[in-house]
């Protein structure tokens, strides 16, 4: 499984910045052909657990060609994730994302960023935190790329998926994937033109759509963190 890398600063509380999830546990756990970082807090077992999935890492040329393992575009939603009250939240980097492996690869950030292993290594997380949130019920919250991760696992696991929810989502079409049945949210800011036209592009059901006033993907979406947080 190789070496795995730990951005020291993000996990302990010795730094000046502290971590939004510091009160969640901590565990890096194989999945799939990948491992992925996950922070958990549950608190009331055989109830739905909520799972928030990060966006891609920024890449810029420097990056691909980098060992350093990415970061995601922001904090925004570590911190939307921290501040749940919900008794079971969970939330997963992407493969890649703060821990590194041997079987990391640049393509795994970039290019291949949903490809089919890393899509499976993303379901397989999601199973680890269903299992140990003890509950066969998982509401789905995906932040931009994430949001496209996020909806190919709800469409494989319809009955289990409470609800798919995404803030701005950039979807893709995927073959296989209906959506338009998933108990669905989609949060757009006014002002992200990507994003309205990746949820046109995907097929989602429109009547989900909920459009953020004087909001773009990257400010003023903080309006909307009480409703995420009212999901049950």
């Amino acid at each position: 499984m190789g070496r795995i890398f730990l951005l020291i600063c993000f996990l302990l509380s010795g730094c000046a910045y502290r971590h939004p999830l510091s009160d969640f546990r901590f565990q890096t756990e194989p999945a799939g052909s990948h491992v992925v970082a996950s922070w958990s807090r549950i608190t009331a077992p055989g109830q739905p657990v909520k799972i928030y999935i990060d966006a891609d890492a920024p890449v810029s040329d420097g990056q691909r060609e980098s060992d350093a393992a990415p970061l995601p575009d922001d904090a925004f939603w570590r911190g939307v994730a921290g501040a749940d009250p919900s008794p079971n939240v969970v939330y997963l980097a992407r493969p890649c994302q703060l821990v590194r492996t041997g079987n990391c690869t640049a393509r795994d950030w970039t290019t291949g960023r949903y490809a089919p292993a890393i899509v499976d290594s993303m379901d397989a997380a999601v199973r680890q935190a269903m299992k140990r949130a003890r509950t066969e019920r998982v509401i789905l919250l995906g932040y931009r790329g994430g949001a496209h991760i996020a909806g190919l696992i709800a469409a494989r696991r319809p009955e289990q998926a409470v609800r798919w929810i995404s803030v701005a989502g950039l979807p893709e079409r995927a073959a296989g994937a209906d959506w338009v049945r998933l108990p669905q949210a989609h949060y757009v800011g006014e002002r992200d033109a990507a994003a309205a036209a990746a949820l046109k592009r995907a097929a989602v059901n429109e009547k989900a759509i909920v459009v953020v006033p004087r909001a773009s993907d990257v400010s003023g979406l903080d309006k909307i963190v009480p409703a995420l947080h009212r999901e049950r």
